[in-house]
């Protein structure tokens, strides 16, 4: 069953060029995303940063690793 179908108000909307459905207090769901040959190559080439990103992404890094750490700590052992 559809998040949709479960919604009597549904909003059709788009993110990021991918059409979703918006339902009241439910997650949203998203159609599958096909890209060609051409923009699979564009998303997995690398590309420099531009001025000033490289310290943002630092940053962000840092915070991302520091998150994983703290719940590494705090979860317990488990298959996933």
């Amino acid at each position: 069953m559809r998040l949709s179908a479960l919604c009597t108000d549904p909003e059709v909307i788009e993110y990021d060029g991918v059409e979703a459905v918006k339902t009241l207090g439910l997650k949203q769901e998203r159609k599958r995303i096909t890209m060609d040959a051409k923009e699979l190559e564009t998303r997995f080439t690398y590309h420099s940063p531009k001025d000033g990103q490289l310290a943002k992404y630092t940053d962000l890094r840092d915070s991302a690793k520091a998150l994983a750490q703290k719940i590494s700590e705090m979860v317990p052992e488990s298959r996933e």
